[in-house]
C-alpha cells in the first residue's frame, strides 16, 4: 500500500521533531537548531543529474546512458597486475555486462 505524500510529510515532520527533542536533552543546541529550522523552512525537493566530464548536468536518456558507461568503465579499468592474473576473467565479464 502506498503511503499519501501528506502522511510522508507529517512522519518526517514527527521524526524531527524527536530529533530536536534528543538534541535539547543532550544539550546539543546547534543540531537542536539546525532541526528546527529544517522544520520551518519546509521540505524542496531537489533533483540530482548526473554530470559530465566538464561539470554540466545531464539530462538526455541516451546521454545519461553513455555518461554511466563511462563512469563504470573507468572504475573497472584494468590496470598492470604484479602477479600472475592475466585478467582475463575480467574482460569477459565487462564484455559480458555490455
Amino acid at each position: 500500500m502506498h503511503i499519501k505524500y501528506v502522511d510522508k510529510k507529517e512522519n518526517i515532520i514527527l521524526i524531527n521533531f524527536e530529533k530536536m527533542g534528543i538534541a535539547y536533552n543532550n544539550n546539543e543546541a546547534k543540531k537542536c537548531y539546525q532541526e528546527m529550522n529544517s522544520i520551518r523552512k519546509g521540505f524542496k525537493p531537489q533533483t540530482l543529474l548526473p554530470r559530465n566530464t566538464e561539470g554540466n548536468a545531464v539530462n538526455n536518456k541516451e546521454m545519461v546512458k553513455h555518461r554511466w558507461s563511462e563512469y563504470y568503465e573507468k572504475q573497472f579499468e584494468l590496470q598492470d597486475r604484479t602477479d600472475n592474473d592475466s585478467g582475463e576473467e575480467w574482460t569477459t565479464c565487462i564484455k559480458t555486462a555490455e
